[in-house]
């Protein structure tokens, strides 16, 4: 739907209609979108592939206001869980180190908070390659 106005017609542009409110219903739907990609690659072993995504709509998401915080918490929380994979898989200290710093951010960015994953889910077995690292300790202590 093409609208024209005396003003926009003076500028010789047009408007679709399409708010800002499209624009973050579609930002949402992609990244719901992505999340379910990412697991059915990560169902295959593609955890390269599945990185690559996740890290990619995070550089996005990331640009984005503070009503974003919760989405960039849950793609943060799954990329500390594929990297959690990734270092079990390739004993891979890197692996670790980059899943203990992502999930400590999902927290800091309230993935708790917003009842988006519980403490159960962070002290799960997921995280078990983790349970040594004192910030781990610190961030799991008490909960």
């Amino acid at each position: 739907v093409v609208r024209q106005g005396d003003e926009i017609e003076k500028m010789k542009a047009y408007t679709s209609g399409f708010g800002s409110f499209h624009h973050d219903n579609a930002r949402k739907i992609w990244v719901e979108l992505v999340l379910l990609y990412t697991h059915l690659l990560k169902a295959n072993d593609q955890y390269e592939q599945a990185l690559a995504q996740l890290s990619d709509v995070l550089k996005v998401i990331n640009t984005l206001d503070k009503e974003w915080l919760p989405t960039q918490a849950t793609l943060e929380y799954e990329l500390a869980l594929l990297y959690v994979d990734l270092a079990a898989i390739n004993n891979n200290a890197s692996d670790k180190e980059q899943a203990i710093l992502l999930l400590v951010s999902a927290v800091k960015s309230g993935i708790a908070d917003h009842n988006l994953v519980s403490w159960q889910d962070i002290k799960s077995n997921k995280f078990s390659l983790l349970k040594n690292d004192l910030r781990y300790q610190k961030l799991t202590r008490g909960r």
